[in-house]
């Protein structure tokens, strides 16, 4: 292990002991040590993701993971909506029919969501 001498300002000092004291940090150089392995760490996952990989693409994953639940809160929604304006005037087929078409129209949404974010994702690529 290769040793150096660093002189860190009054205020980091202070921070640095207070990790220390917070964390159970034996030493001020373990926790300094701690701190340096921190931070090359996000600035590698910072490079990664700069590098433009899809497994680091945030928000294309989150926009994967709610996909299903936004079709379906969607689906509801429009459903809901028919209700409240026709519940007066509803006819049982006239149900099924409009169940199909929320779902049609939900599906398009989130169709057309996912699609926009992945154009905005190549349009930002293509610029950088």
């Amino acid at each position: 292990m290769e040793q150096i001498t660093m002189k860190v300002d009054d205020a980091v000092f202070e921070k640095i002991k207070a990790r220390m004291e917070k964390n159970g940090c034996k030493t001020l150089a373990q926790c300094a040590r701690e701190l340096l392995e921190l931070g090359l760490r996000i600035e590698e996952a910072a490079a990664n993701q700069e590098a433009g990989s899809d497994e680091n693409d945030v928000l294309g994953t989150l926009l994967n993971l709610t996909k299903t639940n936004t079709q379906w809160v969607l689906e509801t929604r429009f459903f809901v909506k028919f209700l409240m304006e026709n519940w007066n005037r509803i006819e049982s087929s006239q149900l099924s029919l409009f169940m199909d078409k929320a779902k049609e129209r939900a599906a398009v949404v989130v169709h057309e969501l996912v699609g926009q974010q992945t154009n905005i994702k190549l349009q930002s690529a293509e610029s950088g």
